[in-house]
């Protein structure tokens, strides 16, 4: 059977790297967005639950605005980090201060 029909030849499909696991990644990273700090709740909320839609295609393959929006959250992640890591050093300075205090 050909791959043309009376309109011309089949369009190929999009190559999408969708699956259970990038769909459940991107869950998982969008709940941990959810404690954001400085960011509106709204700009939380629409980065968080768009992540599987834009990071579901390759990089390569992805417009211009899916890009921008992975660029937010790899910011928006980074901030986390910076957050969660300052309240460790705080946690491990009280700590030792509680244990020279003994």
């Amino acid at each position: 059977r050909p791959a043309t029909t009376a309109a011309g030849p089949k369009a190929k499909k999009a190559k999408i790297a969708k699956g259970p696991s990038v769909a459940k990644q991107c869950k998982e990273i969008g709940r941990a967005m959810k404690d954001a700090e400085g960011y509106p709740p709204l700009v939380v909320k629409i980065i968080s639950e768009n992540l599987a839609v834009c990071l579901g295609d390759y990089k390569e393959d992805r417009h211009e605005f899916q890009a921008t929006l992975a660029s937010m959250a790899e910011k928006m992640l980074a901030s986390i980090k910076v957050s969660v890591e300052a309240k460790i050093k705080e946690s491990e300075e009280t700590l030792a201060k509680a244990d020279t205090e003994k």
